[in-house]
């Protein structure tokens, strides 16, 4: 198999138990990179505030390369 694709859904819990998991792949693929896709949706909406300071700042600061979909 040259190529893995899985998707899931998952709680909380279930992100931090899985995160080795995609560790290992990363580790075995070229580049030593996998591509993460993250979803989430909110009824409600999601604040604007919140997901800036929650959600980007620490994915740019992990220097997480973003790719634009389309």
């Amino acid at each position: 198999m040259r190529l893995y694709v899985s998707n899931s859904k998952a709680t909380r819990e279930q992100v931090f138990k899985a995160l080795p998991a995609i560790v290992n792949l990363a580790d075995k693929s070229d580049g030593a990179m996998v591509r993460i896709r993250i979803e989430g949706s909110s009824a409600a909406g999601f604040d604007p505030s919140w997901l800036r300071n929650a959600v980007d700042e620490p994915l740019d600061e992990a220097d997480v390369e973003r790719i634009p979909e389309g």
